[in-house]
């Protein structure tokens, strides 16, 4: 399934990214246009000077190292400005070795090489810059009294990590489908069904039945055993993987487009899928296991 960037728009258009280094990174300018404003800087030795100077007068959210030179200084300037302010910084390794200090790698959000494609790199970006969504809105928070700017920024908040879940979902739906069932997937895939199962418990919802469903799929993945699984069992994954992306799209129509018209075909679809997938990964499947997909959406 191709990648869905509309979250990483979302977010990066808030933001203004600095290039900084020996490489423009001109092959990814289809990711970096979306940021508000993003500008190039080579290492030389007036900029080094004032790279503090540039990051606060341009309001540089984002930085990406590309050299390799001067990265004691590069570090310290870095520390300095992270004690006052936020900033996201991450790395470039051009010829796909980690030649950054231990220093510089201890307060990086991210990596990547040139080999990275555009949807990796944009899932990359987000995934590092997702603490600033506290204040995405806060242009449109003027004249407001203090408890609506404090609901408007928890509803960003709220609805931007709810976007960040039901992409990383769509991701581990992609991995699995495509036979990637390592349990690193599966350890990703447990933390967001713990996360989605706190949202939905501290959310006032019509239905008991989805609660108890999200619940029971919560405490079977904190105690799935990959190893007691046979791996031959080739629908078992597949319809897992239609099952977590159908809780995806369950994610981002009920809590962000809030267009929900039939909340009794989700209990149905989710627990027809449940009951198949731990059917077929436990052996009892026969016939008559229902592996209907989730078709409303």
């Amino acid at each position: 399934m191709k990648h869905n960037n509309e979250y990483f728009k979302y977010v990066a258009n808030s933001c203004n990214l600095l290039i900084f280094g020996d490489n423009d990174l001109i092959d990814f300018n289809d990711t970096f246009k979306y940021f508000n404003k993003h500008i190039y800087q080579e290492i030389v030795k007036y900029n080094l000077e004032n790279l503090s100077a540039t990051i606060n007068n341009f309001d540089i959210d984002v930085i990406i190292i590309t050299t390799k030179q001067d990265r004691d200084i590069i570090f310290k300037i870095l520390t300095n400005i992270k004690q006052s302010r936020d900033i996201h910084i991450i790395l470039f390794s051009e010829d796909n070795e980690l030649y950054f200090n231990e220093d510089l790698l201890n307060i990086c959000d991210s990596i990547f090489t040139s080999n990275i494609s555009k949807d990796n790199l944009e899932y990359k970006i987000y995934n590092s810059i997702n603490d600033r969504v506290a204040s995405l809105h806060i242009d449109s928070e003027i004249g407001l009294d203090e408890s609506s700017v404090k609901r408007n920024r928890y509803r960003d908040a709220f609805d931007t990590e709810v976007m960040f879940i039901s992409e990383d979902l769509r991701d581990i739906s992609t991995a699995i489908n495509n036979g990637d069932i390592s349990q690193e997937v599966f350890d990703r895939l447990e933390k967001n069904i713990s996360k989605v199962s706190f949202i939905i418990n501290g959310h006032l919802m019509s239905s008991k039945t989805i609660k108890n469903l999200i619940s029971k799929l919560d405490s079977y993945f904190k105690e799935f055993d990959l190893e007691n699984i046979d791996i031959s069992s080739i629908e078992g994954f597949t319809h897992l993987s239609y099952m977590i992306q159908d809780i995806a799209v369950f994610l981002d129509k009920y809590f962000i487009s809030r267009q929900m018209d039939d909340i009794y075909v989700i209990e149905d679809s989710l627990s027809n899928s449940f009951e198949y997938v731990k059917s077929v990964f436990e052996g009892t499947d026969d016939s008559d296991a229902d592996d209907s997909e989730m078709e409303f959406f």
